[in-house]
Order: structure tokens, then C-alpha cells, then sequence
């Protein structure tokens, strides 16, 4: 890990630490936030910090949000701040943050990252009345309950499917294999690709929930007698690179394709040397404002990945609301949101969808494209 990198990582997570032991005074009652007489504005954000922020900098983005709204005079003059906890990809503790936050009188949210997480905690949020926009999870049986205060910032795993089916339908592929984990992002977006795949005549000709040494052999051979000629990999990143690996020195050449923006640190070292024919879905950045890419580039060096964006997105987009409607209540934020129309934003126009819940426009573009991460 690059040294500024890791004491910056470093000196972020006491930040946290400091945080979270703030939120309980020391006659243990928990501390409240967004009183009359606060100094500040307060956000609660809930992810696993640890897991996170080392491999996709997602924290990125959460400090340019703050960055550029507190330039722009903060929320109803008072600076912005971000009341941080580390949920740690568990639904236990994601679901006592839930109850510390609503004692610490936080009315908005931006959390929580995968779908199995959030399972979880959108009943607690919505019975506490504290608007909670996600910024990654993307399954379809979220918001399966008609929810009035949880949102979501990215496209969900329909479109997902369909942006993946038709680029297979456009570049010739008929027998794909699909490798999904059993869970409820994997199962559920191997379903709707499955199904994608069958409507444009693809056929699919084999689901593994295993690429390991003892099995790659026997999948190879099974594939080849089938005429596979493609792999969608339904899986998260940390646990896609081994079996990448193993396909292709097992000699397997065909397109494999992921789910997943590539842009991470751990990743991108692992997969080093095994890039060929390898393909992601990302967030197309034509339609990015140019102050915004402009003010990312200049602090960064780099452009945005998916998960930067959608954290930075959020952040003002509550930010928006509340100054918006002039309070911080929930309320006053689900009405400026559900009412939300070609609302200039980092990735373009956006507009408010109340049927899935999300932020359609240029911002939610999705496409896919050959990935050489080892550049």
C-alpha cells in the first residue's frame, strides 16, 4: 500500500473511532446531533470502513461532497459534518447503528452498502422515520414493502441484467455459463440475467456456486463439451479474482464478465497479468458536469468510480433537500426527493422514480466496456 495512502487511511479511521466514542457521553447516555443550538449540520453514513474504504476509496467522495457544500455555505448556514459508523457488513450491528443513530436525533442517512445489509435495517428506518438513501445496494427485492423514507442512488440488478444481455446479444455470444455466491445479491441477479439471456435466444448451459482447484478441471471439461463461450460472474470483487485465475491457467479463454466497477486497489493487483478478454459494467462518465469531474480530477488525480460518485451524490442530495425545504426533517426531505425532476447533479440531469426508487437520468447510465486494469 502507497504510504500517504496508508497514513491517510490511518488518520481517517481514528477520525471514526473518535466519532463513534462520541456518541455516547460519559454518563453513557447516547449524544445528540441536529439539536437548535448544534454548531453543525450532521449526516449519519454507515458502510464497513474498514472493508471499504482501503480498497474502493468510496471516502473519497464523501469529502468532497462536504467539501464543496460547506464552500457553498453548508446546510441552512451551518457547516456540514458526517457522523460516521462502521457497520461492518453486518446486519447485527448495521441494525444497532440504525437504533443509535435515531437516539443521536440523525434524520438522514446514507448507508448502508450491500443488500443483505439493508434487508435489515429499512424496517428500522422506516418506522423511526429517518430518510436512508443507499448508495450500492442493488438488489430487486429491496423496497419490496411500500417504503416512504429509503431510497437508492445506483440502477438496480434489472438493468444491470439487461445491460449485460444485450451487450452478449450484440457481440455474438449463445452459451454462456454463469458462477453466482448463494445469497441475495448473487441469486437474485443471476436469475434476472438468466432470464435477460433466455429472451434474446441466449442459452445459458451451466450456474456454478464453486471455481476452486479441486473443481476447475471437471468445469472446464463440462464446459467445453457444452460449447460454452462466455462466463457472467454474479460475484463480488474479493472473491472473483482466484477464480478468474484459475480459468485462465486452466486454459480457459473465453469473455468473462463482471459486475462489479474494477477500480480497486486489491483487486487490480491480483488480476495483474489476467486482464484479457475481461469486462465490467461501470457508470459511463460522458454526461459527468465538468465543474464537478474537474474539482474530482484536481483533488485525486484520477476520475470517479461508482461507489465515489454515488456517496458524493447522496450526500448532496440530502444536502439539497434540507436546504431546499429549510429543515432538517425527514419529511421535509421525502417531499423534496419524491418530487425531485431534472435536478442538476454531478452525473447530469436526474429525476426521482417512484417505482424502483431511484435516481433515473444520465447519472444512473450504465454500459459495458473491456477492462484492462493493469494499465
Amino acid at each position: 500500500m502507497n504510504i500517504a495512502i496508508h497514513v491517510r487511511l490511518n488518520a481517517f479511521l481514528f477520525v471514526v473511532f473518535a466519532i463513534c466514542l462520541s456518541c455516547s457521553g460519559k454518563d453513557g447516555k447516547t449524544e445528540r446531533y441536529n439539536t437548535q443550538d448544534a454548531r453543525a449540520v450532521t449526516i449519519g453514513v454507515a458502510y464497513p470502513v474498514l472493508a471499504w474504504d482501503k480498497e474502493s476509496y468510496y471516502i473519497d467522495g464523501l469529502e468532497l461532497a462536504v467539501k464543496k457544500i460547506n464552500e457553498s455555505g453548508g446546510v441552512l448556514g451551518k457547516p456540514l459534518e458526517l457522523l460516521i459508523r462502521d457497520d461492518q457488513g453486518n446486519s447485527r450491528v448495521a441494525q444497532q447503528i440504525a437504533e443509535t443513530f435515531h437516539d443521536a436525533g440523525i434524520t438522514a442517512v446514507v448507508g448502508h452498502f450491500s443488500s443483505d445489509v439493508c434487508y435489515f435495517v429499512e424496517d428500522i428506518y422506516e418506522e423511526r422515520e429517518i430518510v436512508m438513501i443507499t448508495p450500492s445496494a442493488s438488489s430487486m427485492m429491496l423496497f419490496s414493502n411500500d417504503y416512504e423514507y429509503i431510497y437508492r442512488m445506483v440502477v438496480n440488478n434489472l438493468m444491470h441484467a439487461q445491460v449485460l444481455a444485450e451487450f452478449a446479444k450484440r457481440n455474438g455470444i449463445r452459451r454462456p455459463a454463469l458462477f453466482f455466491l448463494e445469497g441475495a445479491l448473487g441469486t437474485n441477479l443471476t436469475q434476472l440475467i438468466e432470464e435477460e439471456l433466455t429472451g434474446r435466444q441466449i442459452t445459458v448451459i451451466d450456474r456454478s456456486t464453486s471455481i476452486t482447484p479441486a473443481n476447475v478441471g471437471e468445469l472446464m471439461y463440462r464446459w467445453r463439451a457444452f460449447g460454452c463461450d462466455a462466463l457472467f460472474m454474479a460475484s463480488p470483487l474479493n472473491v472473483s479474482s482466484e477464480p478468474i485465475k484459475l480459468l485462465r491457467d486452466a486454459g480457459a479463454d473465453i469473455p468473462i464478465f463482471c459486475i462489479e466497477d474494477f477500480r480497486n486497489k486489491t483487486f487490480m493487483n491480483e488480476i495483474a497479468g489476467y486482464t484479457d478478454n475481461l469486462y465490467s459494467i461501470v457508470f459511463s462518465t460522458e454526461d459527468m458536469d465538468s465543474v464537478f469531474l474537474e474539482a474530482f480530477r484536481a483533488a485525486y488525480k484520477r476520475n470517479p468510480n461508482l461507489y465515489e460518485v454515488a456517496g458524493y451524490e447522496a450526500v448532496h442530495l440530502l444536502a439539497d433537500a434540507m436546504n431546499a425545504e429549510g429543515s432538517i426533517e425527514s419529511g421535509a426531505i421525502v417531499h423534496f426527493l419524491n418530487g425531485l425532476q431534472n435536478h442538476h447533479s454531478a452525473m447530469g440531469s436526474i429525476s426521482y422514480n417512484p417505482e424502483s426508487k431511484e435516481f433515473d437520468g444520465s447519472r444512473l447510465r450504465v454500459e459495458s466496456f473491456r477492462v484492462q486494469v493493469a494499465r
